[in-house]
């Protein structure tokens, strides 16, 4: 997480998870609120502790707070659905996964791909995908799903089109679905790949999703899971293009490869 991401979010309107400061809550007294910790780097204590918890370590997290590891606590919501959001100069494009949006992020999980061109009233451009597994919100475990409720993600795409439509643009947004239908978004920071996310949306067979595709042999293409653990263990070889297929463009998995000047396909 951006260290001044809730900041940057305020300053342009866009809604988010209520904040509380660490003296506020242990000056109101050890209690079984669950509340969710954002770190900087690593997790020296679990993403989500109990007021009692906090209290009983209070020490520890006030130096963590000092140090700048421990960036703030959350209120904890259940979500839906989750997903990320790039504003771009041609418009906001938008991906939502089915449960916690780690699994669109860490599994390239995804339900739902849609683009807007700029400016307001103008026309999105809408692919549902094939979801078959997701990350419960709350038990962070892996669920099976049996439908997408599309209808249910097409509404909430067009509110992170609505929200994100003025903003500024190459900039990434993450943002989560409320079991009450409500937007909050939960991380922002720039995005600095020029990309043409609208070939995505409409799901042009064979194209490159930047549009500067290279001359690959198919086995200059990779074509697996894209998971990002599989970066992180060495057990999927470097490759010079990625084949996206249904997964999700903005996934942990993709970006890490665009840093190495991976080309990005559709299909292979």
């Amino acid at each position: 997480m951006e260290e001044d991401a809730f900041s940057i979010l305020d300053s342009r309107y866009l809604p988010h998870p209520r904040t509380f400061g660490l003296p506020d809550l242990l000056a109101a007294g050890p209690d079984d609120t669950r509340y969710y910790l954002r770190f900087s780097r690593g997790k020296p204590f679990p993403a989500v502790m109990s007021g009692g918890e906090i209290a009983s370590v209070a020490g520890e997290l006030t130096r963590l707070v000092a140090d700048g590891v421990l960036l703030q606590i959350e209120e904890t919501i259940s979500s839906i659905a989750g997903g990320c959001a790039v504003r771009t100069p041609e418009g906001v494009y938008v991906e939502m996964a089915l449960g916690h949006a780690s699994g669109l992020l860490r599994h390239g999980w995804c339900a739902l791909r849609a683009f807007w061109g700029p400016g307001a009233g103008s026309r999105g451009t809408i692919a549902t995908l094939s979801q078959p597994n997701a990350i419960d919100s709350d038990t962070r475990s892996i669920v099976h799903t049996s439908a997408t409720e599309s209808a249910d993600l097409v509404i909430a795409c067009s509110s992170v089109n609505d929200y994100l439509f003025t903003c500024p643009s190459r900039t990434l947004y993450e943002f989560i679905l409320s079991p009450t239908s409500a937007i909050l978004f939960v991380d922002t920071k720039d995005y600095r790949w020029n990309l043409d996310f609208s070939v995505a949306a409409q799901g042009i067979r064979g194209a490159s999703v930047f549009g500067s595709a290279r001359d690959l042999q198919p086995d200059d293409i990779y074509s697996g899971p894209l998971d990002v653990s599989l970066l992180r263990d060495n057990a999927t070889p470097r490759r010079a293009g990625i084949h996206l297929g249904r997964n999700a463009a903005l996934c942990h998995f993709v970006t890490y490869s665009l840093r190495t000047g991976a080309t990005i396909y559709l299909e292979v």
